[in-house]
């Protein structure tokens, strides 16, 4: 189970929040924008660094204030999905996938990742040759290709039309029972949050006001 506890100041703005992220399970983020919920993942994945608290993987810290522990962001076990994909513009599909895997006998794994997606015959394909949907499919495959302990989604359909949101939704819903990944989800969409997760935390300026 990955804990945290933590606190940040921004200017006025104050975010301190403290739970545990279930194991196997998708947890949505959800609330209002600007109540913090990007930022959220921001600390857990390391890109941001809080005053005060502590993270926990098990028995793993990332992170921890009062014992000057601060993992660097490669140094956790954390897959990032973000809304504007994120790709390298410069790589095929399968090596945007295969970045930072060094097993070459892992190249069986990728390939099917690929399969799964349905993204069969795009291998070679680079991403301004893809939809909105197709990168972001390459963009989820490539965080799951880690193998992280946990998979953070912010908000990543925002970009895409209606009817293409949807059809991914079903397809990320589907990838992540496949693969059984612990993911922390944000939205601002509440059929999403009834779709897609088994619980969800309610934050609003900061905080979080309900769970369930």
């Amino acid at each position: 189970m990955l804990s945290i506890n933590l606190n940040k100041i921004w200017n006025d703005f104050e975010l301190n929040v403290a739970f545990d992220i279930p194991r196997g399970k998708i947890t949505a983020l959800f609330g209002p924008s600007g109540a913090g919920k990007s930022s959220v993942l921001r600390l857990i994945s390391g890109l941001e660094m809080a005053e005060d608290g502590f993270i926990s993987n098990g028995n793993e810290t990332w992170f921890d204030k009062a014992k000057g522990i601060n993992l660097l962001p490669q140094q956790r076990s954390v897959g990032f999905v973000f809304q504007d994909y994120a790709l390298f513009p410069h790589m095929t599909v399968e090596k945007n996938v295969a970045y930072g895997i060094k097993e070459k006998w892992r190249m069986k794994e990728i390939k099917d990742l690929i399969d799964i997606a349905g993204l069969s015959g795009y291998e070679q394909h680079y991403p301004a040759q893809l939809s909105g949907g197709q990168k972001q499919r390459v963009s989820l495959i490539r965080a799951i290709a880690r193998k992280p302990d946990i998979l953070l989604l912010d908000e990543p359909f925002s970009a895409l039309d209606w009817q293409t949101r949807i059809q991914l939704q079903e397809d990320v819903k589907n990838i992540i029972k496949q693969f059984n990944v612990t993911t922390m989800y944000v939205t601002h969409d509440v059929s999403e949050v009834y779709k897609l997760a088994n619980n969800v935390i309610v934050m609003e300026s900061g905080k979080e006001v309900k769970r369930g």
